[in-house]
């Protein structure tokens, strides 16, 4: 229902009949998810982004190199920045979810469904995997979508040393005002313009 910035959080996973979680992910710095979309994070591979089978999700490597998931089981857990479970699942034998049957995991109905073997959730209509997409291969599209940003001011000059502050309103199709969007600022010229992550601007 909301952008979420995923600045910190961390993927862990540790064997099933372990205790102790390890880190295999933490999301880098500025990594937002919009609302309604999704990420996708490999152990590694050679990954295209432009990839169509992807259906526009963002793809990323794990930060550590690897995932480190078994075919025997496991848990896989999500943490925010304060350490917090977000959300945890567990795979395996003893889960009632086998690991190696050569496809994937996945919720059905996607999001909130629970955990089954992709090749027998509704609509996979058999396939083994749909990383970044719905079961039914269709994308994850933003929702609310957003048809309108509106900027302010819209153009304006400052001095050499002082602070002009930026600000940014999303609509949707209807043209009614999209509540917790997170908007990312840069400049097109960071040697002339700085500008920080709440829309702060300063003259260089």
């Amino acid at each position: 229902a909301r952008d979420l910035d995923l600045t910190g959080y961390q993927i862990q996973t540790r064997a099933a009949n372990a205790s102790n979680d390890t880190v295999r992910h933490r999301f880098a710095a500025g990594t937002l998810l919009p609302a309604g979309t999704a990420i996708v994070v490999f152990g590694g591979g050679a990954l295209d982004s432009t990839n169509s089978s992807f259906g526009g999700a963002q793809i990323t490597r794990a930060s550590t190199g690897g995932l480190s998931l078994s075919n025997s089981g496991g848990v896989i857990t999500l943490r925010d920045t304060a350490g917090a479970v977000v959300s945890s699942m567990s795979y395996g034998t003893s889960a009632g979810i086998a690991g190696d049957a050569n496809q994937s995991i996945t919720r059905a109905p996607d999001v909130t469904g629970s955990f089954v073997l992709h090749q027998s959730a509704p609509d996979s209509q058999a396939r083994a995997f749909s990383p970044g997409v719905k079961v039914n291969g269709s994308p994850f599209l933003p929702e609310p979508a957003v048809s309108l940003i509106q900027v302010s001011p819209t153009t304006a000059q400052i001095l050499t040393g002082t602070n002009l502050k930026f600000s940014a309103h999303a609509f949707d199709q209807q043209g009614h005002e999209i509540s917790d969007v997170i908007f990312r600022w840069n400049s097109s010229n960071p040697s002339t313009l700085a500008i920080d992550s709440s829309g702060i601007a300063r003259a260089l």
